[in-house]
């Protein structure tokens, strides 16, 4: 699965290509930018025919404007369903959004918005699609001065999801080792005992910004003995930190799933070890592909409803209900990509 915590670094993330260069025009002047609205197309003769979304206040994109350039930098939330309290967070650090993307039209409005349209893919085998914004001027982004290392002191002193766990809570968020001592801790107070396995026995790779087809992966998964887990540095270190579903968590537990417990994918959702992106395996029949696909990211602390509630998944993947283990011949000791 696919990240760390310094004190959020916030940097620009500018586009460099050509094209766009000479599209901006210079005296678009500098300046900070935030979204109005936006739609999207998968054509863009079509583009003008759809109508405009108006941004909802509640989350909102930012955008940096640099001698012609425009930099996405990212969102500021005064809601989320993965944390109490607001926060800004840079989407694209360490990466450049417009590496994919390309802007194919600016112009200034009478207004004194921008409008600018981008061509784009998510994947490198799809189709372009297209999606146009109109931003105006900012003065400044809400609640940027809460830092990961701000909400993490304030998560701890209110005690608020994961950190009301007492294994949980205790984690230092930004040391893998931690997790996994916490992870034997987890499966411990859940019957499993994985004493035998200690700190030297976990080998870990940090991958570079430029590995961005995974989250995370796992390997030596049928290495009763050893454990290996491949990690996306930038990811790694600056996602922001959330109290109903750390990201961190999430992603460790679904590797160490691989790694210690040696489970594959489901394609059925709910579980820490849902996984339709990677050879997912039907358990009993082909309608568990059907049903609404909740993967780890998306399983909430304390969740009212069952199917999205993180612990309920937990402890079904240490009772081992509804899991696959890996056949441990030859050809399944390859990574497991997140």
């Amino acid at each position: 699965m696919k990240k760390s915590v310094l004190a959020v670094l916030f940097t620009l993330i500018l586009c460099s290509c050509s094209k766009t260069k000479k599209i901006i025009p210079k005296e678009a002047g500098n300046g900070l930018f935030h979204r109005v609205k936006a739609k999207h197309n998968s054509s863009i003769d079509s583009l003008d025919q759809v109508p405009y979304v108006i941004n909802d206040p509640l989350s909102t994109s930012y955008y940096q404007l640099i001698d012609s350039l425009i930099g996405y930098w990212g969102v500021s939330r005064k809601v989320s369903p993965l944390n109490s309290l607001p926060y800004f967070e840079e989407l694209d650090l360490g990466s450049n959004y417009y590496e994919s993307r390309e802007v194919v039209s600016f112009k200034e409005l009478d207004s004194g918005q921008i409008e600018f349209t981008i061509r784009f893919k998510e994947t490198e085998n799809e189709d372009n699609r297209y999606s146009r914004f109109i931003v105006a001027r900012a003065d400044s982004i809400p609640f940027k001065s809460n830092t990961n290392e701000i909400l993490l002191s304030k998560y701890r002193k209110l005690k608020s999801g994961i950190f009301s766990d007492s294994i949980y809570g205790a984690i230092d968020l930004f040391d893998p080792y931690s997790h996994l001592e916490a992870f034997k801790k987890d499966a411990a107070r859940h019957g499993v005992d994985l004493s035998h396995i200690t700190r030297s026995d976990m080998e870990l790779i940090w991958e570079p910004d430029s590995c961005r087809e995974l989250m995370g992966y796992a390997f030596k998964s049928c290495d009763p003995n050893k454990l290996g887990i491949g990690l996306r540095r930038t990811d790694w270190n600056q996602k922001i930190i959330s109290d109903f579903n750390e990201f961190r968590i999430s992603l460790m537990w679904h590797e160490f799933g691989h790694a210690v417990l040696g489970f594959r994918h489901l394609c059925q959702g709910g579980h820490i070890m849902s996984g339709r992106h990677q050879n997912p395996k039907v358990v009993e029949n082909l309608s568990e592909c059907e049903g609404e696909y909740i993967s780890t990211y998306d399983l909430v602390f304390d969740h009212k409803d069952p199917h999205k509630n993180f612990q309920r998944a937990v402890k079904v993947m240490f009772d081992g209900y509804f899991q696959i283990q890996y056949f441990c011949g030859s050809l399944e000791q390859d990574a497991i990509l997140d």
